[in-house]
């Protein structure tokens, strides 16, 4: 859901252009409706949220807010049913938007960086296709050692598959709805929009069970939770690198500073005093030494008057 809000969002900012926030409002129905012919499932709903948000960031000029609002809802949703923390399609929604927030912006810039070559330009059709590649790659990255987790393997040609699919899939979600709401009113007509529509419905079937034939399309995998928090610990350490890098640097150069002024302490320290002391410490580590029992086992009866009494150490 998440792969396919994100592609249609690119390629209407590229039919449209980004000056006018149609580009938002197609997404935003696009998701919705896409929400409504499941059925308003719990776990679309939830998707339909977190994308939403995303969309409203971009809409008030302010795309760095929409991972404290994903994270607001989530809290959201967690404090009205805090089971849901532990479904599945929640934790797959939610880091399939994290995803879309933190890394599509790089892919997207990776993508029409290598693309343009040394001309340094793109062809307009070259646009959508990399934002597509890009939305799904992030998605996928994303969720990826989670479904490895929960369902013991990892795709090798969703990359393609979902690609490929995803050029037919807004075709049908429209042509569907186009569907349903002509047979309440001119069924003839319906039946003539439902026919088209097979056909986007066939092409998807068709890239999904062809993909899914190829003797390499998944890979059996088990990981464990430590596993699972390990890769998305790399991938935050990736994307705030530089951060931490600022962070680390700031005590190591307090660090560098103080050895730079020993040598100066070291001059100006007292020698008398540091051999006095160095010569204290001396006699209290052999007096320790001496007093230290030799681990062997030794066994001692005392006589405490009205009885015996045995210490063994």
């Amino acid at each position: 859901m998440v792969i396919l809000a994100g592609t249609v969002f690119s390629s209407a900012a590229w039919v449209f252009g980004r000056q006018r926030p149609t580009y938002i409002l197609i997404a935003f129905a696009t998701i919705w409706t896409y929400a409504l012919l499941t059925g308003m499932q719990p776990p679309a709903f939830r998707a339909a949220i977190m994308f939403s948000l995303f969309l409203t960031a971009l809409w008030l000029g302010r795309p760095q807010s929409a991972l404290p609002s994903l994270a607001l809802a989530a809290a959201i949703m967690v404090g009205i049913d805090p089971s849901v923390l532990w479904d599945v399609s929640f934790q797959l929604s939610f880091v399939a938007v994290t995803g879309l927030i933190l890394l599509f912006p790089t892919f997207q810039r990776w993508g029409r960086k290598v693309m343009a070559g040394e001309k340094g330009a793109l062809t307009p059709v070259a646009n959508p296709i990399i934002d597509s590649f890009a939305v799904t790659l992030a998605a996928i990255i994303a969720t990826l050692p989670l479904i490895a987790y929960y369902f013991g393997y990892v795709s090798l040609v969703a990359l393609p598959a979902t690609f490929l699919a995803l050029l037919a899939l807004p075709g049908a979600i429209i042509l569907a709805l186009l569907t349903a709401l002509l047979g309440l009113f001119a069924p003839a007509l319906s039946w003539a929009t439902g026919w088209v529509d097979w056909l986007f419905l066939s092409y998807i079937i068709k890239v999904v069970e062809g993909f899914g034939a190829l003797p390499f399309a998944k890979h059996e995998i088990a990981i464990n939770g430590i596993m699972v928090w390990a890769y998305y610990g790399v991938i935050v350490a990736i994307l705030s690198r530089k951060r931490l890098g600022m962070a680390i640097s700031k005590p190591i150069a307090w660090v560098q500073e103080r050895l730079g002024r020993l040598p100066q302490f070291t001059y100006q320290a007292p020698i008398r005093a540091i051999l006095i002391l160095l010569l204290i410490a001396t006699a209290l580590v052999w007096l320790a030494v001496i007093a230290t029992p030799d681990r062997q086992l030794e066994v001692s009866f005392l006589d405490v008057g009205q009885g015996d009494a045995i210490l063994v150490a």
